[in-house]
């Protein structure tokens, strides 16, 4: 936020999940996939997140 109080017009706050997370894999063809894959009838934003979250723990150990 500003000194005075008001609207702080930096781009830190309006960053995707994917630009704060830094994933190793690219979020949005994650989502796409599941999402085209039939594998449920919703797909949110985190669910894909959160795959590539475990996805990234499987490839490092």
């Amino acid at each position: 936020m500003s000194e005075k109080g008001g609207i702080n017009n930096s781009r830190d706050e309006a960053k995707g999940k994917s630009v704060r997370a830094r994933p190793l894999f690219p979020v949005g063809r994650v989502r796409r996939m599941l999402r085209g894959g039939n594998y449920a009838e919703r797909v949110d934003a985190a669910g894909s997140v959160f795959m590539i979250a475990v996805l990234e723990y499987l490839t490092a150990s």
